[in-house]
Formats: structure tokens, C-alpha cells, sequence
């Protein structure tokens, strides 16, 4: 990844205690920048599911959203977002980049 430039990473899915633990793990230990999005994060063990997310995770990841709101608020502001939505018509890949490329829509990483 980080031969083609990528220094960030978000990442969402199913079975917090093994595919996203190992991904953010794996993501983190290759030096890249890593999110989760714990809204889009779940597991079928709910007491796995707290145990990883607020005691594993956030030792890897760098930015943990509550909800998929707030990461797109951050990466390029809801209000951006739903102009691009609505002023595409079929380019909306372009006013997407367009968007991601602003510098003051980089989010802040703490």
C-alpha cells in the first residue's frame, strides 16, 4: 500500500475480535494511518464486540468514529457531501476526488 502512496486506512466490517483486530493490527504494524468507523463494526459476540473496541483498538487505530456521520463529516463535510450527491450528474467519482484532494478536508489526526 504504501508503494502506491496510501498512508491512511479506514477500516469496517464483521468479527471485531478476529478479521478487524488482525486488519488494524496488520495495518498499523505496515505504518500506515488507521480509522475504524465503529458503527460499521460488528461482531456475534456483543462482550467481544466492547472488549475489542474499547480495550484493542484504540492501542492500534488513530481515529476511532462513533458513527459513519462523523467519519464523512471529517474526511469532507456532510454539508460537501450531499452538494456532490446532488450536483452529480454520472461524474460523481470526479467531484468525489475533487473533494478528497481539498487540503481543508484532510481530517485531523490525533
Amino acid at each position: 500500500l504504501q508503494s502506491r502512496g496510501i498512508t491512511h486506512a479506514t477500516v469496517i466490517g464483521l468479527k471485531a475480535g478476529y478479521a478487524i483486530q488482525s486488519t488494524v493490527q496488520s495495518l498499523c504494524d505496515a505504518g500506515l494511518i488507521v480509522m475504524v468507523v465503529k458503527e460499521c463494526v460488528s461482531d456475534d459476540d456483543e462482550d467481544r464486540f466492547r472488549a475489542v473496541m474499547e480495550h484493542i483498538i484504540p492501542i492500534y487505530a488513530h481515529v476511532i468514529y462513533e458513527t459513519l456521520a462523523d467519519f464523512v463529516e471529517d474526511l469532507v463535510g456532510l454539508k460537501r457531501y450531499a452538494e456532490i450527491s446532488r450536483n452529480s450528474n454520472g461524474n460523481s467519482i470526479n467531484n468525489r476526488t475533487e473533494a478528497t484532494n481539498d487540503d481543508s478536508a484532510t481530517p485531523a489526526h490525533t
